[in-house]
């Protein structure tokens, strides 16, 4: 993979194919006073106040151990001013989170990523904004997970399906804004579930999707234990 350790914003242009098939860090980008994170690479390790930004590229994880390609830790100062941005590009994760965030913020924009296994594209217990624009998420679990109080999420065109679960569970008072984009449940169950004090608002031109066969407990959007939607 790639470590750099360095006090400045990093940015990877990656052009053509890239296939990991061992359990190693990825992307790494560590600020250069900081200890190592020895429990699990992230792509921000110690983040303090840096940015990661990925540009394209066509990747493949083949290693089937929980590993995934992106994650921002809460270790170090300042770990709330934290940026990733990816910007392009396909993912393709075989067993893991595509992206685990515990601090910062993140935009995804003009990218397909493609999760197995019972896991998540995005994984959010940051507070900060996350920022999803035109994607194309899939996995064989659910795709989105918001849990954490007070956390952002705006989605904006795009299409989102889910396998097995849900294509986005959020909660515990997070905030979520949809403007238009497909959202598909393949396994019938839940499209959306907003929970526990979450607020779901959808403006534009949105498309829930089940599958024909739903059963009559399926529903497209769920929401309770104190959440709202409007």
């Amino acid at each position: 993979g790639f470590y750099v350790v360095t006090s400045e914003p990093v940015v990877f242009n990656v052009n053509g194919n890239l296939t990991f098939s061992s359990n190693a860090s990825y992307f790494v980008a560590q600020r250069y006073d900081a200890a190592s994170v020895a429990s699990k690479a992230y792509t921000i390790s110690n983040p303090g106040y840096g940015k990661v930004t990925v540009n394209g590229g066509n990747y493949t994880i083949t290693y089937e151990n929980n590993v995934g390609l992106f994650g921002v830790s809460n270790v170090g100062d300042g770990s709330d001013k934290a940026e990733l941005y990816i910007n392009g590009g396909i993912y393709s994760i075989a067993k893991g989170n595509a992206i685990e965030l515990y601090a910062g913020a993140l935009t995804v924009e003009n990218s397909t990523f493609n999760v197995n296994g019972d896991y998540y594209v995005v994984y959010n217990k940051s507070t900060q904004q996350v920022t999803i624009k035109n994607c194309n998420f899939t996995s064989n679990g659910s795709v989105i997970w918001l849990s954490s109080s007070n956390a952002n999420l705006s989605i904006s065109g795009g299409t989102y399906t889910s396998e097995t679960g849900y294509v986005i569970f959020t909660s515990n008072g997070s905030k979520t804004n949809i403007n238009g984009g497909t959202f598909i449940s393949k396994s019938g169950g839940r499209v959306v579930s907003v929970y526990d004090n979450a607020s779901l608002t959808i403006d534009g031109n949105a498309e829930f999707r089940l599958p024909n066969n739903s059963a009559s407990e399926d529903r497209v959007i769920s929401v309770s234990a104190g959440a709202t939607l409007t």
